[in-house]
């Protein structure tokens, strides 16, 4: 399965802090023994809330990744219009799944410039790059807690898939999921960052599930036959978006409720409408879709009933995979 915009209102007087889709291969389940990751060490960083206005005049932007102008994905910000695109990632290296910290200062992603897939994080203007995971692993989808102190992410080895959580400055690695029969991918914490929804083939097929945020209380969200995939979390934490092909045509965008009732189908597309996203002020998702003309994936933006849908890009160097509006 395939799996990868952000809503600026730039904040006066913010003040940096660490706080970080390429496609994931849903991989056959395999016996391994856990493993052990060494996190990098890493300068002592130093975490606070901030209060601060935000300035109106400000342009909307998202992050994302493409291979715009080069054969290799790289990471790039642009205001939400298509303007003024940025490339803030420049090597040889695949770098994939931006995502950002809290704040909107700085960027959590995946890169493997190093050999293998890990966790980097930077400055929201490409500077200051800093490794957090230094594994044999494949380590992807990086998810920034709301509260700034913690990131999670899965990790592929022997191709098994499990989830893990660190602070965000790469210390005090936690292995959250451990099922030698399972597969478990795509951690999101909720607003309040006290519990993380994923998907996993728990139920062999793939579903939606929710833990508390130290991997205790893992219960189903979606038991349906169909793929259910790709959870996140409205800003007010009662609504989760989600990827699904149960309409048994494509991937297409349905939207539930946090205890998985009351699911609603948003897109009806007979090509693929995947990886929504939702806006800081949980009016509008963001999503890709698939041109049933030539096959070209664009970014689409919708109203969080699934009105009022239209596209925002058009260029055949974006990939499927998440994009994230600026907090």
């Amino acid at each position: 399965m395939a799996h990868r915009l952000v809503l600026r209102s730039k904040c006066n007087g913010l003040a940096a802090s660490i706080c970080l889709i390429s496609l994931v291969l849903l991989s056959g389940c395999a016996n391994s023994a856990p493993t052990t990751q060494t996190p990098l060490s890493t300068p002592t960083v130093f975490l606070m809330s901030i209060t601060a206005t935000p300035k109106d005049d400000e342009p909307v932007e998202i992050v994302f990744n493409s291979r715009r102008g080069n054969s290799d994905s790289e990471i790039y910000v642009m205001n939400i219009d298509g303007t003024n695109p940025r490339n803030l990632t420049n090597n040889t290296a695949q770098d994939l799944t931006p995502a950002w910290s809290p704040d909107g200062e700085q960027i959590v992603f995946v890169s493997d410039r190093d050999g293998n897939e890990e966790i980097y994080v930077m400055n929201a203007d490409g500077l200051d790059v800093l490794r957090l995971t230094n594994s044999t692993n494949a380590d992807r989808l990086p998810d920034w807690s709301p509260d700034g102190t913690q990131i999670a992410f899965h990790s592929v080895q022997n191709r098994k898939s499990n989830i893990y959580v660190m602070n965000a400055d790469g210390s005090n690695m936690r292995q959250l999921t451990d099922d030698p029969t399972v597969d478990d991918y795509g951690p999101r914490w909720s607003p309040d960052s006290t519990q993380i929804a994923f998907y996993s083939n728990r139920n062999r097929n793939m579903n939606i599930f929710l833990m508390n945020a130290d991997g205790s209380n893992v219960s189903p969200l979606t038991t349906d036959a169909a793929e259910d995939w790709g959870a996140m979390w409205s800003p007010d934490g009662k609504h989760i978006v989600f990827s699904s092909n149960r309409d048994r045509r494509r991937q297409n965008v349905f939207i539930m409720d946090v205890d998985g009732s009351n699911v609603r189908q948003l897109t009806n597309e007979q090509t693929a409408a995947e990886y929504g996203v939702w806006s800081p002020d949980g009016t509008q998702i963001m999503y890709v879709l698939q041109s049933l003309d030539n096959g070209q994936w664009d970014r689409y933006i919708m109203n969080a009933d699934g009105s009022n849908a239209h596209s925002l890009t058009d260029d055949p160097a974006d990939a499927p995979g998440y994009a994230m509006w600026r907090p």
